[in-house]
C-alpha cells in the first residue's frame, strides 16, 4: 500500500518523502494488474483471489470471467443451428 501523507492539500513535490507503510503479500503487482488488464486475461481470477482488490476491479474480473464462460455461437456443436 503506498500511503503519501501531507499536511495541506498542495500537490505532491519530488521532495516529499513517501514512505512504504505495508507491502500486502499476495505478490501481486501493479505491473501484474496492468498485464493482466491488458494482455493475459486469462489469469483474470488473481484478481478476485486479492482481498484488498478493489470493487471495481473485482467487478471488472468477474464481468470478464462471466464473458469467458458463456458458450458463444462460434463454440457451437457442427451441424447444430
Amino acid at each position: 500500500m503506498l500511503q503519501c501523507s501531507m499536511d495541506n492539500m498542495n500537490l505532491l513535490r519530488s521532495q516529499d518523502e513517501i514512505r512504504v507503510i505495508e507491502k500486502p503479500d499476495h505478490g501481486l503487482t501493479i505491473r501484474d494488474v496492468f498485464r493482466i488488464y491488458h494482455y493475459d486475461r486469462d489469469e483474470v481470477g488473481r484478481l478476485l483471489a486479492i482481498p484488498q482488490m478493489s470493487e471495481s476491479w473485482k467487478k471488472w474480473a468477474e464481468h470478464l470471467l462471466q464473458q469467458t464462460e458463456a458458450p458463444s455461437a462460434d463454440t457451437a456443436e457442427p451441424g447444430c443451428c
